[in-house]
């Protein structure tokens, strides 16, 4: 364990947080204005907000552990033909807990925080006037880290947990559908 005083958060990211989440529910409440659905050639955009579980370990745990968090996705997709689709995202995303007992005079601070990067291919089908449906499969990579920082009258703590990693495929299934006219 290695000594130090409580690390604050910044106010500009905080600000970071709330803008990203702010652009997701913009834009996922953006009615529809294309008149055609997407053809080969196309690049398919998506930002999302994303509550995913996964086991990880955080400082102080003997074992795995299923957590939460909360986080963005970001997901640039490529229609090769009219059927078939080649996928890229990324996830960022985690939780914090803040705590203060006045009894102890202590106060402390434990984030987790997790990434992942997808690649896939998708079976595209046409759905309605405008909208895709896709199923498929791929592969994922991701790491989580955690961290715990206490300050105290006695004693300030700053521990960091093991570095967890997530390896392995993943099947999907969704459905896409323009959300702004085509500009070229």
């Amino acid at each position: 364990m290695r000594v130090s005083a409580l690390k604050t958060r910044r106010p500009a990211s905080k600000l970071s947080c709330v803008l990203a989440l702010s652009i997701c529910l913009a834009c996922a409440a953006t009615p529809a204005r294309s008149d055609e659905r997407p053809g080969s050639g196309a690049w398919l955009i998506g930002l999302e907000t994303q509550q995913r579980t996964f086991d990880t370990m955080s400082a102080g745990d003997a074992r795995p552990v299923s957590r939460g968090d909360v986080g963005v996705r970001l997901s640039i997709d490529r229609l090769l033909t009219p059927h078939w689709a080649l996928g890229l995202s990324g996830h960022f995303g985690g939780t914090w807990f803040d705590w203060s007992d006045e009894i102890y005079n202590i106060a402390g601070r434990v984030q987790d925080i997790g990434w992942d990067a997808r690649l896939g291919v998708d079976r595209v089908m046409g759905l309605g006037p405008r909208a895709l449906a896709f199923v498929g499969a791929g592969v994922e990579y991701g790491e989580a880290r955690s961290w715990v920082n206490t300050l105290g009258v006695q004693q300030n703590i700053a521990d960091e947990g093991p570095r967890t990693y997530m390896t392995g495929g993943y099947l999907r299934a969704g459905v896409v559908s323009p959300v702004w006219r085509r500009t070229a």
